[in-house]
């Protein structure tokens, strides 16, 4: 329901839509539509992590009446990503038919040193909740040495960090919803990518 009032609407949602219209002498007729997107979904890999100067080729199979759009910049229904030094990176697919529908997935690729072992063992000491938030999420480190975090968005900007002994709550009121990388690492250089959407 779009409680708008003008004789065509733009629609940008599957769902159930219905119109009434009244003429001069108060005659009322209704009707309803069914929109779908048949867009099917994207299904991006899980968050990735690789050794630096290792190569990912991900994407979804070419549709000819599709178009394609990575925040990268790539206007091809696949993308190669590629880094020398320590990154996170991430992408995003948006995928749109002629009829302006669209559907839209995101991954996060980790270029990383290979710590192996090590990279292991911060996964298991830090938790971060909840990954789905609202006004604000929590990092409970259960390791014995201070870790720095860095919540970075879309746009690979930088929007809040610092230096966490134990735990700590952070205000996200102020964060546009979205998806958001928070990027964990020890004093050893060690790293953690987590995935985190604002509603």
């Amino acid at each position: 329901m779009t409680d708008t009032f003008f004789d065509s609407i733009p629609i940008f949602n599957s769902g159930n839509y219905w119109v009434e219209v009244h003429d001069a002498v108060c005659s009322i007729k209704s009707d309803t539509i069914t929109i779908t997107n048949s867009l099917p979904p994207l299904n991006l890999p899980l968050d990735t992590i690789l050794c630096l100067a290792d190569t990912l080729i991900l994407g979804v199979p070419p549709t000819a009446s599709y178009s394609y759009l990575w925040n990268i910049g790539d206007t091809n229904s696949y993308a190669e990503i590629y880094s020398s030094i320590q990154d996170t990176i991430l992408l995003t697919l948006q995928v749109s038919d002629s009829g302006f529908c669209s559907t839209t997935d995101s991954t996060i690729v980790v270029f990383d040193l290979c710590a192996g072992i090590d990279e292991e063992v911060l996964s298991s000491e830090v938790i971060v909740f909840p990954t789905l938030f609202q006004n604000s999420i929590s990092i409970l480190n259960q390791g014995a040495r201070s870790i720095s975090f860095f919540i970075i968005d879309g746009m690979g900007r930088v929007v809040n960090q610092g230096l966490l002994d134990k735990a700590a709550e952070i205000s996200t009121s102020d964060f546009a919803p979205g998806v958001y990388v928070m990027l964990l690492q020890n004093i050893k250089g060690e790293s953690k990518a987590i995935k985190v959407v604002k509603q």
